[in-house]
């Protein structure tokens, strides 16, 4: 059930089927209140990017944020980010 009881069904049958049409991870999420970030943690065999989420319990934004930070401290990827995606 959503954290906001006051959530209509329709308003939550709404939500769900926007967010499913742009393909969101992030809905189970958005809806229990949890806090979450995506870091990117390269590229696969093809050059794809690749993400990671990081979920804390909810009100714990701080643990995602320093999760968040100490994984993009030790595993920085700007530097070999392409610019450009394979065709594909």
């Amino acid at each position: 059930a959503p954290a906001d009881s006051r959530l209509s069904s329709g308003r939550l049958s709404r939500s769900l089927a926007l967010h499913t049409r742009r393909g969101s991870f992030t809905i189970p999420f958005n809806l229990s209140w949890h806090p979450a970030a995506t870091v990117r943690i390269g590229l696969s065999r093809r050059g794809l990017p690749m993400g990671m989420q990081i979920v804390a319990a909810r009100q714990r934004d701080d643990l995602v944020l320093q999760a968040a930070r100490a994984y993009e401290r030790e595993r920085p990827w700007h530097p070999h980010w392409p610019l450009h995606w394979p065709a594909g």
